[in-house]
């Protein structure tokens, strides 16, 4: 349940936004059988490993997510964390007297031979522009850039901060020229500029599409040509290859004529069109960039979810199809490795069966560009809105400022890994920075987010 004094248009925008993320707390089964002895165990599966919580509705009851098969596991807490109980987004936070419906992963698959805990969150110095969710993020190399937030009353504000974790400090930058109390942008950093594109009006109306980047070395703002066709928000497919930020806009008004992918090029500030994929236009799809390609998998229009992709060579202009995967159709999100594509988890719209009406899948799978073949992994846990980031060696995904861990190698999941508050919990934009996990925003005031910093597995 959202704070009540949350805009009826900006929570919608905001549940959009997030539809494929489940805003109910990731918790261990010991847990939610202490909490209600009523909690009932359910397996549902959809072509493959799908996984779905019941639930009464957003209002009345939370759904929960869990991960079985697994010793008992401890929570790690920021300081302060009691005190987070009551974040605006999270329905758990008014329904903890209801039963908890659990859900399970298909696999047994998963380490009973590790240190316990593979990482702790620690909490990071306030931001300056107060409590913040769901800001846009970018890491440069040096400092995570953070713009734009929805304050605890639901409204927007285009403020800008840039966070240092060297130090665990922040300094304001200038802010953005134009009406940016939009939510959702598109944000992409080039390696010189910090790219806001596109994004949600807050009363709930048609997409904006106007561009903006930031330079932090001169501390400057400028205004860039917007998109020649649809429109964009974080939800579209997108990748930057190093010279272009690829882009599949959406047509926020429904229409059925075909939005063909666009190229942005800050160079000469200009858009091109690119050529017509063999797949229909999509949001939330995984997007990952390989050095050559631009792959695009699953996604959804809204009414329908997809379990096809293609890639993207920019230097042909040309699409090619990839294989049939293993995985059913769903929402998700992907990494890269530097030889796999990686889908984990992710959800399929329909009977409202969770707490945002969707199923959560638990399965996940790795497709190999070089020789267009996928290969299944696990199951691990069950979420609709996993955000994965790649290390180098393991796969971390975050979700409602929890976070699991992959292990490529011997394609198991690590059980448990910093389970527990980070201190944003579901209203933070997590960040990967070569070393740790930044999760900048937060429901409290004298914290800016966490940071997780991950510990190598034993065993």
């Amino acid at each position: 349940m959202s704070d009540p004094s949350t805009p009826d248009s900006v929570e919608s925008r905001l549940r959009e936004h997030l539809s494929f993320v489940d805003r109910a707390p990731v918790i261990g089964t010991d847990t939610i059988a202490a909490a209600s002895g009523r909690a009932e165990i359910r397996l549902r599966r959809q072509r493959g490993a799908v996984v779905a919580v019941a639930s009464a509705g957003l209002v009345a009851v939370a759904s929960l997510v869990v991960w079985s098969n697994r010793p008992s596991s401890s929570e790690v807490v920021v300081p302060g964390d009691d005190q987070r109980s009551t974040a605006p987004t999270s329905p758990a936070a008014t329904a903890a007297t209801e039963p908890a419906t659990a859900i399970v992963p298909t696999s047994t698959n998963v380490s009973t031979s590790i240190a316990p805990t593979l990482g702790t969150w620690t909490a990071i110095a306030p931001d300056p522009r107060g409590t913040a969710y769901y800001p846009s993020a970018v890491w440069t190399g040096s400092e995570a850039l953070v713009v734009g937030t929805v304050d605890p009353a639901g409204q927007p504000h285009p403020a800008a901060a840039a966070y240092d974790p060297d130090d665990d400090s922040w300094r304001t930058l200038a802010g953005p020229p134009l009406d940016s109390d939009r939510i959702n942008p598109l944000t992409a950093w080039t390696g010189v500029d910090m790219l806001l594109i596109g994004g949600d009006n807050p009363d709930g109306s048609l997409l904006v599409s106007f561009g903006e980047a930031y330079d932090p070395a001169a501390d400057e703002w400028r205004v860039i040509a917007s998109p020649p066709v649809g429109f964009v928000s974080d939800r579209s497919p997108a990748v930057w290859t190093g010279s272009e930020l690829l882009v599949w806009p959406w047509d926020g008004g429904g229409s059925t004529m075909e939005i063909t992918p666009i190229a942005y090029d800050p160079a000469t500030d200009s858009w091109r069109e690119l050529a017509a994929p063999p797949v229909e236009r999509r949001q939330q799809a995984a997007s990952v960039w390989t050095g050559t390609e631009w792959i695009v998998w699953g996604g959804t229009t809204g009414d329908r979810e997809f379990d096809d992709g293609a890639a993207y060579d920019p230097t042909s202009d040309t699409w090619r199809p990839l294989a049939d995967s293993p995985l059913s159709p769903r929402r998700v999100r992907g990494a890269w490795t530097g030889t796999e594509l990686i889908v984990v988890a992710g959800s399929t719209g329909g009977e409202p069966l969770t707490g945002n009406g969707e199923f959560a899948h638990a399965d996940g799978a790795a497709y190999d560009p070089a020789t267009d073949t996928w290969r299944a992994l696990t199951s691990g846990p069950a979420h609709p809105g996993f955000v994965p980031m790649w290390t180098g060696s393991q796969l971390i995904t975050i979700a409602k400022g929890h976070a699991f861990v992959y292990d490529v190698a011997s394609d198991r999941w690590i059980d448990p890994c910093c389970v527990g508050e980070s201190g944003a919990g579901g209203v933070g934009a997590p960040v990967w920075t070569g070393s740790a996990v930044l999760l900048i925003g937060s429901s409290d005031p004298t914290v800016g987010g966490a940071r997780l910093t991950p510990s190598a597995p034993s065993g």
